[in-house]
């Protein structure tokens, strides 16, 4: 009994610990097939890894095939330059061919003009002696250089030419010169009879309403435009002034990130380099950790490794995920600051070229304007003295019209007198009447002509005031300075246009009346005809009547076209 109850008990035993073992052996089979799956999940983690580590290499390759596009692109605009370099070499030969093929005809030119040479004389000719003087054939230009000869005659036979023609300017100004005098000694018979004028212009100031209103018109557009003009000046000057700012700055700004992007790209690879150390070592550990557990290592030690191998990778991967991510945004950044740094560069160049070709334009437009600017003041001044001649000619012809007027007044009193003329004298009146009507038609027609010549001449001052204003729009100095003499020139001219404009409304007016009391005349005149009583005071006043005929037709001639006045200034 009591060994079957050893044997029992022992049976209970190896069963317990049999049991206790499939057990233990079930769980290790467990954790096993754990630790199996856990570095299955490690190998797909890894090759993840690697192709990641295949995309950044990817990446990088564009990014050095973009770097070496850059690279291309520079060469290929270097090439263009040597292009440029060599059709200008190619250009520069061609003029030299031609320099060549003149000088080869200028050469076919003298030879046939002088004779060549014998046999005899060029057996004659020998060569440099090596002491003693120079043989005179050395000093000879007939010998040496047919060409040079050549061009001395063509030289000589120019400068004749601009002899001749500096002779015939001469003459030209010689003329120029007398028709001067000649017209500065009828200005100033027209001067004389323009003070008369104004004298009585003064006297006489009528200006209507209408025209004054229109004259402040006139004056406000006038001083709104030039406000207007030289807002714009100011405006297009201070734009062009920040362009110029912001391209110098952009430029500098563009250089020092392109700096930064180098040594970003530097670091960068750096970084690569250390990684793929990392995950060299990485390699090692795994296939370490493959032989531990080939080598069956405890369990316990085995879960230890594993949860800090678990630690440390998921702990990597986040650090390398964050890092991929963080390279993948700095590599989009990079690429599109690359392509903005390319474009903003190009941009640049271009506006750069744009900037000293408008540089240089400029420059020649304020040498051109400078000398335009001379022209502008001397022909100011020439029209201010043309329009002061005009003013005493209006003076003198407003000094002629009151006469006429007064004239007209004594014609008036005559005719009460003339009621009872004879036949005859009504002849020589109504033959004064017609001459007064050829006046009349004289100095209309003398009118349209001068309002021709002012509407010319202020078509041209205002031509030559547009071209100045659109040329001296980019220099504001030099418009300052203008404006002060044109806004004086222009008080000026104003005041001598309002003072045509009264001149020409007072001899309307003036006109009108005299046609009035002229065609009274006339009719007063035919209604003397009906009457056939005579009065004795006829024979009394018919040598005054004679007289003021005479001074009517002959005594008081005048033409406008010798009048000059301004044009209206803008």
């Amino acid at each position: 009994d009591v060994s079957t109850w050893a044997r029992q008990a022992r049976e209970n035993m190896t069963k317990e610990k049999f049991r206790e073992l499939k057990q233990e052996n079930w769980s290790l089979n467990k954790a096993y097939q754990a630790m199996v799956q856990q570095l299955e999940g490690t190998k797909q983690q890894m090759e993840e890894q690697q192709l990641k580590l295949k995309r950044l290499e990817q990446e990088n390759g564009r990014l050095k095939e973009a770097a070496e596009k850059s690279h291309r692109e520079e060469e290929a605009t270097e090439l263009l330059s040597l292009r440029q370099q060599a059709q200008e070499l190619v250009d520069e030969n061609d003029a030299l061919k031609m320099t060549v093929h003149r000088l080869n005809v200028e050469l076919s030119r003298y030879q046939t003009k002088f004779r060549p040479l014998s046999q005899e004389e060029h057996l004659k000719l020998k060569s440099l002696p090596m002491t003693g003087p120079p043989p005179p054939w050395l000093l000879d230009m007939k010998y040496l250089s047919p060409l040079l000869l050549a061009y001395e005659d063509r030289i000589r036979e120019k400068e004749d030419l601009n002899l001749e023609h500096e002779a015939k300017f001469h003459v030209e100004s010689f003329v120029f010169q007398e028709d001067m005098k000649n017209f500065k000694i009828r200005v100033e018979e027209l001067v004389k009879e323009n003070e008369d004028l104004h004298e009585q212009l003064n006297k006489n100031n009528v200006i209507t309403p209408t025209e004054w209103q229109q004259l402040q018109t006139q004056a406000k557009l006038v001083l709104e435009e030039n406000g207007l003009l030289m807002k714009q000046l100011e405006i297009h000057q201070t734009k062009t002034k920040d362009r110029h700012r912001q391209h110098v700055q952009e430029a500098s700004k563009l250089a020092k990130q392109i700096m930064i992007l180098e040594d970003k790209k530097r670091s960068q690879e750096e970084e690569i380099a250390e990684y793929r150390k990392q995950l060299e070592a990485l390699h090692s550990t795994c296939e370490e950790l493959k032989a531990k557990v080939d080598s069956r290592i405890a369990p316990e030690e085995h879960f230890a490794l594993v949860n800090d191998l678990k630690s440390h990778l998921q702990q990597e991967q986040e650090k390398k995920r964050c890092e991929v991510e963080d390279l993948m945004g700095q590599i989009a950044s990079l690429q599109a600051q690359n392509k903005k740094l390319l474009l903003e560069k190009n941009n640049l160049m271009a506006d750069n070229k744009i900037l000293e070709t408008d540089m240089e334009m400029t420059q020649k437009t304020n040498r051109r304007l400078k000398k335009k600017i001379g022209l502008l003041k001397l022909e100011l001044e020439e029209a201010m003295e043309k329009e002061v001649a005009a003013h005493h000619y209006l003076t003198n012809l407003i000094v002629l019209v009151e006469k006429t007027a007064q004239e007209r007044d004594h014609l008036i009193f005559l005719a009460k007198c003339l009621e009872n003329e004879n036949h005859g004298v009504l002849k020589k009146i109504v033959e004064g009447s017609i001459h007064l009507g050829r006046l009349e038609e004289k100095v209309k027609v003398y009118k349209k002509k001068a309002a021709g010549k002012l509407g010319d001449i202020s078509l041209k001052m205002t031509e030559q005031e547009k071209e100045f204003a659109g040329k001296t729009a980019q220099y504001q100095q030099e418009m300052k300075h203008l404006q002060r003499l044109l806004q004086d020139k222009q008080e000026t001219l104003d005041e001598v246009l309002q003072q045509k404009i009264k001149m020409e409304g007072e001899l309307e007016i003036i006109w009108e009346s005299t046609s009035k009391e002229n065609r009274r005349m006339r009719e007063l005149l035919h209604k003397s005809l009906g009457k056939n009583n005579t009065c004795s005071t006829v024979t009394v006043h018919e040598p005054c009547l004679d007289e003021v005929s005479q001074d009517l037709v002959y005594g008081h001639d005048f033409s406008y076209c010798d009048v000059k006045p301004s044009s209206p200034t803008k």
